[in-house]
């Protein structure tokens, strides 16, 4: 079983899925998938034209 996150945590699990909107409120994409760099995470958006990292 998996340890409870403090509040504002994810597991990347959890994120994996989720709609992504810009500060205008216009759709993005969906995340994809995350994958750690070493000093931070990476996460993989898919939009209807391209991917973002």
């Amino acid at each position: 079983m998996l340890e409870e996150l403090s509040e504002g945590e994810y597991y990347w699990r959890d994120i994996i899925g989720i709609n992504v909107y810009n500060e205008d409120d216009k759709y993005i994409g969906q995340i994809e998938s995350v994958f750690p760099t070493g000093s931070n995470d990476v996460y993989v958006c898919k939009g209807e034209e391209r991917e973002i990292l």
